[in-house]
């Protein structure tokens, strides 16, 4: 758009701005899931990703700016001020290096939301509001440092530019840490991160197409983000993972003061802190309504993970030989446990690490473990769609539109059929988009016909209010053609 405008004249300004709305509104937004949607403005070719469900925001930024900005631990007494809605400044010479820095910091701790203000890029004018009295989060610009850091008190400053953090009223910050073990696991996982993307992909070499190389960047940056969630995740769990011990959901209470109790000593001041503020009521208000999000999918996943790893490393009492010599072996184990010599000869080591040996004393082997870094759980990632859109109509008129609608309409057909019935989640986004092509496009009974296919595969996504203002806006000769099998929840017939 900028190219545009700076050829256009001043009399074709507003046109020009009115063409460049008028197509972007034409974009259908993708439902959550693996389904991203592609159009062309040339001479870029844009990506509108998608939610991974529907309680995440949607993340189309550089999440690991932050951890090229900080050192681990300064990273950590950053989150830890958040937790804790300290009243927080951010300083740089970049001004979109505040935004970035800010939003991927409150992403850090999804699910946990920030209550409070929060104005990233605050105006020479507008330093009055560092006045307030409230818990916040701004952004200005380094030249104001000195000044802010002089005559308001009770703020933490931090320079994003050289990722130092310190409070206004003393250069050391001596507000609580996050707890240990958190601490030490987030920055253990970090440190397996590959953040540089040169180093990672020049093996690759180099490429002559812009849009090739921006979809490998994209796809690169995309697994990054995808680590740095999962790690930040985490420590969010880590953080907070008793707190459900503490809980009484049938009076809806949280115990505090015994959840207080059983901290260690020395985080028991973070704690203390964090519970009496906003973020955290909000938090423990999703927890006692049993609220199904990224931390309980998380905190389950880790506990699964932590019991098998201790079925694996405790070590089983084994009888004595004169129980087994009473009750006899086969009594002993169950059906279900036996495993036949040979079968069990014949199972292959699974997921075992790779052992080296060294000649010990030179007649002894000694077996030495490779260990890879430390990057956390691993989670699967669902293979990726993007659906290109067909290029927008040259003149914007109603005609060139509704033809645009019916090019869509007919690839999202294409690719329905070319669909496998097994990828019923791909399958669900695909008949999504097209009912939203036919419900713009007038076509109610086809855009009905879409979401009820839909809802036999991913009832998830399921448009409810959108289906019921279709439902009731069906004139009554469309009605009647209405199919007797929509004619059932959620499709509930009008009175």
């Amino acid at each position: 758009l900028l190219v545009q405008l700076r050829t256009a004249r001043e009399a074709d300004l507003e046109e020009t701005i009115r063409e460049f709305s008028a197509k972007l509104s034409l974009v259908p937004l993708p439902p959550p899931g693996q389904l991203h949607v592609s159009f062309n403005l040339r001479p870029l070719q844009v990506v509108l990703p998608s939610r991974d469900d529907q309680d995440s925001p949607v993340i189309d930024i550089d999440l690991h700016l932050p951890l090229l900005c900080f050192t681990h631990a300064a990273l950590l007494q950053v989150l830890s001020c958040l937790l804790q809605e300290q009243r927080i400044v951010f300083f740089s010479s970049d001004w979109a290096r505040l935004t970035l820095v800010a939003e991927s910091l409150l992403l850090y701790l999804q699910p946990l939301s920030w209550q409070q203000p929060y104005v990233p890029v605050l105006a020479r004018g507008m330093l009055d509001f560092l006045m307030a009295p409230t818990a916040f989060l701004m952004g200005c610009h380094i030249n104001h440092f000195e000044e802010v850091a002089a005559e308001t008190e009770d703020l933490i400053l931090v320079n994003v530019d050289d990722g130092s953090i310190q409070a206004s009223w003393s250069e050391a910050l001596d507000l609580p840490d996050i707890p240990l073990a958190a601490a030490e696991c987030f920055i253990s996982r970090a440190e397996s991160l590959q953040l540089q993307y040169d180093l990672e992909m020049c093996h690759l070499g180099a490429g002559t197409d812009v849009n090739t190389f921006r979809s490998q960047r994209r796809s690169w940056q995309r697994k990054l983000n995808s680590q740095i969630q999962n790690i930040a995740l985490e420590l969010v769990v880590s953080i907070f993972r008793e707190v459900q011990d503490f809980l009484n959901h049938e009076h809806r209470v949280f115990n505090s003061e015994e959840f207080l109790r059983t901290r260690e000593p020395e985080d028991q001041l973070f704690y203390g802190k964090v519970l009496e503020t906003h973020i955290f009521h909000s938090f423990l208000r999703d927890r006692l309504n049993r609220k199904r999000d990224s931390f309980s999918r998380m905190e389950q996943m880790t506990r699964n993970h932590a019991n098998r790893n201790r079925a694996l490393t405790e070590t089983p009492r084994r009888p004595p030989m004169s129980e087994l010599s009473r009750s006899g072996y086969n009594r002993y184990t169950s059906p279900d446990r036996r495993l036949s010599k040979r079968l069990g000869v014949s199972l292959p080591n699974l997921d075992q690490p790779i052992i080296e040996s060294v000649m010990l004393n030179s007649n002894k082997l000694l077996p030495v473990r490779i260990i890879s870094p430390d990057s956390g759980l691993k989670f699967l990632q669902k293979p990726l769609k993007v659906f290109r859109l067909p290029d927008f109509p040259p003149p914007l008129a109603y005609h060139y539109v509704q033809n645009y609608y019916s090019d869509m309409a007919a690839a999202l057909g294409k690719a329905i059929s070319a669909t496998p019935t097994d990828e019923s989640a791909l399958l669900a986004r695909y008949h999504y988009l097209r009912g939203l092509v036919n419900t713009v496009s007038n076509r109610r009974l086809d855009a009905l016909e879409d979401f009820y296919s839909l809802y036999k595969t991913d009832a998830e996504i399921f448009p409810s209010q959108m289906v019921k203002s279709l439902v009731d806006s069906l004139p009554e000769v469309e009605w009647l053609q209405l199919d007797s099998s929509m004619l059932r929840p959620p499709f509930t017939p009008r009175t």
